[in-house]
């Protein structure tokens, strides 16, 4: 599973910089609930079972896709020419995943089967070609879900981020 991470000394524009580090410093991407939980561990040196489920309900959230926006559409129009995973990061309530990376035995199968799911795959497989001894990584993706968004000037938008990707792992060759 993956999140993206965003080093705000890489944006160029100062005042896009500026302020994606105000917004980010208005953000906690944990629930309340989540960090009461995790000062009751400290204080009890541990979980029973009932505070460790809930602890994996909470820190879920965290990672959870939320639709509304923590912006207004303008920002996010200004991050997003910036850069689009700058919007990502910048804009919504947490780290939501952008993508997992199932495997698979078969990479060519999926790759067929996507569109007959409704899925736009990538063009091309990457990596080598089949072989008779997989050997090496070949992967493949599909295109990023377009997701319906809620600004907090009231507007509605979409946004696009989340994606897949499968692999293929061959057998490792070492000596």
């Amino acid at each position: 599973m993956f999140t993206s991470l965003l080093r705000l000394e890489l944006i160029e524009n100062a005042a896009l910089r500026q302020r994606a580090a105000e917004i980010l410093s208005q953000r906690d991407i944990f629930t309340s609930r989540c960090r009461q939980l995790l000062d009751e561990y400290d204080e009890q040196g541990g979980f029973n079972a009932a505070q460790a489920e809930e602890f994996v309900r909470e820190t879920l959230e965290t990672f959870r896709w939320h639709r509304q926006a923590t912006v207004d559409e303008e920002t996010y129009r200004s991050l997003h020419r910036e850069h689009r995973l700058i919007a990502d990061v910048v804009c919504f309530p947490g780290c939501h995943i952008n993508h997992l990376t199932p495997r698979t035995l078969d990479i060519d199968r999926v790759q067929a089967m996507m569109p007959e799911c409704g899925i736009t795959p990538k063009i091309l497989i990457e990596g080598p070609p089949r072989r008779e001894v997989p050997i090496l990584l070949r992967q493949t993706s599909f295109k990023a879900l377009e997701e319906q968004v809620l600004f907090v000037d009231e507007k509605q938008g979409t946004h696009t981020a989340r994606f897949g990707e499968i692999e293929q792992r061959g057998v490792a060759l070492t000596r």
